[in-house]
């Protein structure tokens, strides 16, 4: 008898996952009703609900600005691939990033895959497309970084954890610096290697060192030829729209909330939540995201409570929101282009 092709991923993976998951929405719970679950429930249920579909379409016009951004790259390398089919997959991905302990960072493998099976273009060019883009996107936001932590401790004391988050950000950013515009300069093609005398299992290891730092050094290149100057400042600009529109989602539900909040309070306390939930702790930041920002409300007028519910209602808007439409396209392209998201191709057995 044949085997069904496909089957589900390892149990062990979706186990570490909803484990993972589990402690997250426990920590977050605990925070919740340690705030006051019921005075958060009465601030919530007086908001306009015009004023929430406002919200709503803000953060779907902000998730296709980020799209935009990757398909005016991706358009560069392959030019009939669609804002559609980029939006799809950049979804798609947003599902990985918000069930992995790493905001940011985990769905770039699963945008490398989907959109190699996609539209056929080949990995090495669909890598060069996210470095170039992860760069658009961390620039603007190291930079609005260093400013609001600047200024920040004339206001209050942030926790030093904010500053631990930071430096990561910085680390991250200059390795993403220094593998675009310095691996990725060009080198003169015409040099012939030396071959080398090393043979058997050692010769095997440094011939796929070889291979992956040559790969990594041809998508940096590419990388680097994508971020023309007048491209690059476009797409970042847009980059620069997209993070002032982040505490000012957070400003609007404070002020939805009847609440009384400055909206420089409300960039401190968006960024230093966004920094925090960098870390990989939760799946999607959770609990850390929340606690972060009702901690940085309680130090400047509003009380833990009042901050909790903001921190609930955006991220409602910026995360819940997002996710259930990063399922919806995760199975949609599962579905239509039979990509293994879900589960393993076999070959059939006997």
């Amino acid at each position: 008898m044949t085997r069904n092709s496909s089957e589900w991923v390892s149990a062990s993976w979706l186990n570490k996952k909803a484990i993972l998951w589990i402690i997250g929405i426990t920590v977050l719970t605990v925070i919740t009703i340690y705030s006051g679950l019921d005075e958060i429930i009465d601030l919530v249920v007086k908001i306009n609900p015009l004023y929430l579909i406002g919200l709503f379409s803000l953060q779907v016009f902000t998730l296709l600005l980020v799209a935009f951004q990757w398909y005016s790259l991706i358009k560069k390398i392959e030019s009939s691939v669609t804002l559609r089919e980029v939006f799809s997959v950049h979804m798609a991905g947003k599902f990985v990033e918000s069930v992995t302990p790493s905001s940011k960072f985990g769905g770039e493998s699963a945008k490398l895959f989907l959109l190699k099976n996609k539209t056929g273009i080949a990995y090495k060019e669909v890598l060069a497309s996210l470095l170039a883009h992860k760069y658009i996107s961390m620039l603007p936001f190291v930079v609005i970084c260093i400013l609001f932590l600047s200024l920040a401790p004339f206001t209050f004391t942030l926790p030093t954890i904010v500053y631990i988050s930071f430096g990561g950000l910085i680390i991250g950013f200059l390795f993403l610096f220094i593998l675009i515009f310095v691996v990725g300069v060009k080198r003169d093609k015409k040099v012939k290697r030396q071959k080398s005398k090393t043979k058997g299992f050692l010769q095997k290891i440094k011939n796929k060192i070889s291979k992956a730092i040559s790969y990594l050094r041809e998508s940096s290149e590419r990388a680097r030829d994508l971020l023309s100057k007048r491209r690059r400042n476009e797409l970042l600009l847009i980059s620069v729209i997209i993070w002032c529109v982040y505490p000012l989602k957070t400003y609007l539900v404070g002020t939805a909330l009847g609440l009384e909040i400055s909206l420089f309070v409300s960039v401190i306390a968006t960024y230093s939540a966004y920094l925090i939930s960098m870390l990989p702790v939760s799946p999607g930041g959770l609990g850390t995201f929340e606690g972060t920002m009702a901690l940085i409300f309680s130090l400047n007028s509003l009380t833990f409570t009042d901050g909790m519910a903001i921190a609930l209602l955006t991220r409602s808007i910026t995360f819940w929101f997002p996710f259930f439409l990063s399922v919806f396209f995760t199975a949609y392209l599962a579905r239509m282009n039979d990509i293994p998201i879900f589960f393993r191709k076999e070959s059939a057995k006997a």
